[in-house]
């Protein structure tokens, strides 16, 4: 054969081979690693980081560990259960329990999955139903050029569940009449809120600087004005005034108050705020207290909500 026609051979050869389509990255990851996630929240991490590979990039779990024992729980992850959603917005039109439970429903979902197309890592409310503590993913990632396993891809940790969010708390003293306010520093005031199983329902206590609790029952702690107070949130029980505060029941729903915006008359209230006043004859500087706060809940059970009022005596009237 001639010179010339073995180097044609060649080339033809050569050109008749495909070149490979596409690229995969050789640093591919999770930025939110390791992911933190509040228990019984839904959370959401950032897709995985491509290192410029061809999109679409795919990933697939291929085993989460428990990563303190070294335990497979791909089970645990992926099993079915059942929580309470919103299938609405709710409202404060939606104000008694049968009108709120057309809002709610159940949901069955797993508490972890990756999103197929660009491996977002998707936990659940069912992330209720698993131990807190730190998991780790074996994560399969591919494209159009080929496929890679990364091996201890991210942690996860799972936190204690929230229990509670108290966003906004303060308070002033006033005048009993012409209510002359003087603010008060908010880091003076303590509020303590514990939760304990049992049903549904908030105890709301007044206390002084002896820890003596203050009487609704007697008109002691009164509203004040046209602002709300808990009860306002929560349309769905009548409010039960103690000799120790207050007692407001709550529905079965995914966090509570289960609505933004409330009215009273002509004005709008947002944020869940409430506003409670004890009157100034029982207390021993013969001023009103004002304290004013704001807490969301997110489990069931029985919660106990202690405002320290560190500047006042109670008084017997």
């Amino acid at each position: 054969m001639k010179r010339g026609v073995f180097y044609i051979l060649i080339f033809v050869c050569c050109a008749c081979k495909k070149p490979a389509e596409g690229y995969l990255g050789e640093n591919i990851y999770y930025k939110n690693n390791p992911f933190n996630v509040p228990q019984g929240i839904a959370t959401y991490s950032e897709p995985i980081e491509s290192d410029g590979s061809t999109n679409p990039l795919y990933a697939d779990l291929l085993q989460i560990r428990n990563k303190a024992t070294g335990e497979i729980v791909d089970s645990l992850f992926s099993k079915t259960q059942n929580v309470p959603v919103y299938r609405g917005a709710v409202t404060y039109e939606d104000s008694t329990v049968a009108l709120l439970n057309q809002k709610l429903g159940d949901s069955l979902v797993k508490p972890f999955k990756i999103n197929h197309t660009g491996g977002r890592l998707e936990l659940t409310q069912a992330t209720r139903y698993v131990e807190a503590g730190t998991y780790t993913i074996d994560v399969n990632v591919f494209n159009i050029r080929g496929g890679r396993t990364l091996k201890n891809a991210c942690d996860i940790i799972i936190n204690p569940a929230t229990e509670y969010d108290l966003t906004y708390k303060a308070w002033s003293t006033s005048t009993p009449v012409g209510e002359v306010f003087t603010g008060m520093d908010a880091s003076a005031l303590v509020i303590d809120v514990n939760r304990q199983p049992g049903p549904n329902k908030i105890i709301l206590k007044f206390v002084d600087k002896n820890g003596t609790p203050f009487s609704a029952a007697k008109g002691e702690i009164i509203k004040r004005g046209d602002r709300p107070t808990l009860s306002n949130w929560d349309p769905y029980f009548p409010e039960v005034k103690t000799d120790s505060g207050y007692v407001y029941e709550f529905p079965v729903a995914p966090e509570f108050p289960v609505f933004n915006q409330c009215f009273i008359g002509a004005s709008s209230w947002t944020g869940y705020i409430c506003y409670y006043r004890i009157a100034a004859q029982y207390t021993d500087i013969n001023l009103n207290i004002n304290p004013v706060f704001t807490i969301k809940y997110f489990l069931q059970g029985t919660y106990t909500v202690t405002v320290h009022l560190s500047n006042v005596v109670r008084k017997q009237v």
